[in-house]
């Protein structure tokens, strides 16, 4: 519902997964006062692991168009719990279930090393 909300706005696009999440845990929808702290946490590590990326590459329009919106969303809000993924809950399988599904195999994979 709200991922129709931001599409009929202002974008000509999908919304990424981090657009939807500001959306929806600001208050009054002004992309800007986040509702909890751990709202605020989840903004943070998702504009820190994004910076890291693009400061990384060389050319940074490269970097731009090489972002992996859903993956960098997944890590910036941690581990799904009982399939449900913080700020987007049961209808993560619906909307990222490849990328969902692939970062669970990632997470598993690294608790096991």
């Amino acid at each position: 519902m709200h991922k129709n909300l931001l599409q009929a706005g202002k974008l000509d696009r999908e919304p990424t997964p981090i657009e939807v999440f500001t959306y929806t845990h600001t208050k009054d929808h002004d992309l800007n006062t986040f509702v909890d702290r751990r709202a605020v946490s989840v903004n943070e590590n998702y504009t820190t692991a994004r910076e890291r990326i693009v400061t990384s590459q060389t050319d940074e329009s490269e970097a731009e168009s090489r972002i992996d919106e859903v993956t960098l969303y997944l890590e910036a809000v941690g581990d799904e719990k009982k399939r449900k993924v913080y700020g987007i809950g049961s209808q993560a399988s619906q909307f990222y279930y490849g990328s969902s599904r692939s970062y669970s195999q990632r997470s598993t994979t690294a608790r096991a090393h």
